[in-house]
């Protein structure tokens, strides 16, 4: 009911529309009138189900032109105004989670009303975000003005609306960056654009690491000056090179350390990996030392051997794309998470009917690059489970429970080395929760104090706030 009229997620009692509206999701994404045509057409209707004017992966359609001009058998009309749309805005999204409201994705009716820092900055500065859910800060003083949400910035359109977004906020604003920061991946679209942007303007850049940013985005938002950063998600690119993903960092003011990670695990693909949550699966079973039969395993096992278009990886959004392919509840990602938001949708719906979780477990063992949480121990042990016909939900539940105890146990054993109690949740994987609720309760109970991103998304939507955090008095 706020001014933003926010969709906010709300766990559904029943099905009210057809399937092909929500699909299995548990949630839907429910939010009141606010503009007086909406109010109209609701009164008119009784309900409406609404979405993005914009192709898949493309920015929001703004020009009358051009949304005249498309061709759908499911386009019965277009509903226009004389009034020119200036800034193409998403709806702003968000949830409940512990009592909290948390930010999804912060768009039309949140930007750019500025984020208040407990410190102010010596110079103004631009954060670049990252590539996928981009957005970007412009810090001046203690104030963080965030842009909107845009989509994936390898698409042409999106890098032109950003870069034309980026002009018009610091005209708006008389905010004239004196550095500029962006994520460390040497390939992101942001980053070439921040060197190109800091070359120009003859200003210095600061790369920040991805994870290092998730976690400093929890900070500036709560006024933390330390914490254990729980960095969960999909893909960042690492200091030494490889794909992270499962971190725990020590982050003490700007700096930080690596005392822990879940264990490298060799896999192939590329992109494609991303999408491919089976081949991610066999991946796993091959460094787990398991076997199948037939040929494209055979050969994904012989490019793995020979280290053809292969990286390491600590990711936990990779492990939850393999445990939901291996217990056949989806082997593709069509969308960002997908076979993530299945398996939690399933763990879910397991726990609701009182079901028992099967016991699952990551071993932890101290090695020379720290402390290391074994993934190929906890995959053995999934697909033998599996094997022997132990219920899909049971398994799903189980591994969520073992995700949130390794996270309790390797917190407890940080915080053995360096007396650190505040504990700061990120990364997409956070959105999950079921996973965020149980990490929250185990930590709670054990003494610590557990942060979680609300002003900004966990996912990449919040590290430019981050990014601009790290680069104050840098």
């Amino acid at each position: 009911t706020s001014p933003a009229r926010p969709i906010v997620l709300l766990e559904k009692i029943r099905d009210v529309f057809v399937e092909g509206v929500g699909g299995e999701s548990r949630f839907v994404g429910a939010f009141l009138p606010y503009t007086p045509l909406q109010q109209l057409l609701t009164d008119a209707c009784g309900r409406l189900v609404m979405t993005s004017a914009n192709l898949s992966g493309q920015p929001v359609i703004t020009e009358d032109r051009r949304m005249l001009s498309l061709t759908s058998p499911h386009l019965a009309g277009v509903l226009y105004h004389s009034r020119r749309i200036l800034t193409p805005l998403d709806d702003t999204v968000m949830r409940v989670v512990h009592n909290t409201p948390q930010m999804i994705r912060r768009s039309r009716g949140v930007t750019p009303l500025p984020i208040e820092l407990k410190e102010s900055a010596s110079r103004p500065a631009l954060a670049m975000g990252g590539d996928l859910k981009s957005a970007f800060c412009l810090l001046a003083g203690s104030r963080a003005i965030l842009s909107q949400y845009f989509e994936d910035m390898e698409e042409y359109a999106v890098a032109q609306k950003y870069r034309e977004a980026l002009t018009r906020m610091e005209s708006l604003f008389g905010i004239h960056p004196a550095a500029i920061a962006c994520d460390l991946h040497p390939g992101y679209v942001t980053t070439g654009l921040a060197k190109r942007l800091a070359r120009k303007r003859g200003i210095p850049l600061l790369p920040v690491q991805h994870h290092h940013a998730h976690a400093a985005s929890v900070m500036a938002e709560h006024g933390l000056s330390s914490c254990i950063g729980v960095v969960f998600d999909g893909t960042g690119y690492g200091t030494d090179g490889a794909v992270w993903g499962g971190e725990f960092l020590y982050c003490n003011g700007k700096t930080f350390e690596r005392p822990a990670h879940l264990d490298y695990v060799p896999l192939c693909g590329g992109d494609e990996g991303m999408k491919n949550a089976g081949m991610t699966a066999d991946c796993y079973l091959i460094g787990a030392g398991i076997s199948k039969e037939g040929k494209e395993f055979q050969t994904l096992q012989a490019a793995l051997n020979a280290g053809i278009n292969t990286h390491l990886s600590s990711s936990m959004g990779r492990l939850f794309d393999a445990v939901s392919a291996l217990l056949e509840i989806r082997s593709r990602n069509s969308y960002e998470g997908e076979a993530a938001i299945a398996l939690e949708n399933t763990a879910a719906a397991y726990a609701q009917k009182g079901g028992k979780p099967y016991p699952l477990s990551f071993q932890i063992r101290q090695s020379r690059e720290g402390i290391l949480a074994d993934q190929r121990g906890l995959i053995q042990d999934l697909w033998q489970a599996r094997q022997s016909g132990v219920e899909t939900g049971a398994l799903a539940l189980g591994f969520h429970r073992a995700v949130a105890e390794m996270v309790l146990e390797i917190c407890g054993l940080i915080r053995e080395q360096t007396g650190e109690g505040n504990v700061a949740l990120s990364g997409g994987v956070f959105a999950n929760l079921l996973l965020t609720e149980e990490c929250i309760h185990r930590l709670s109970d054990a003494g610590f104090k557990a942060y979680l991103n609300h002003q900004v998304p966990a996912n990449d939507g919040g590290i430019c706030l981050g990014q601009a955090f790290l680069s104050m008095n840098c």
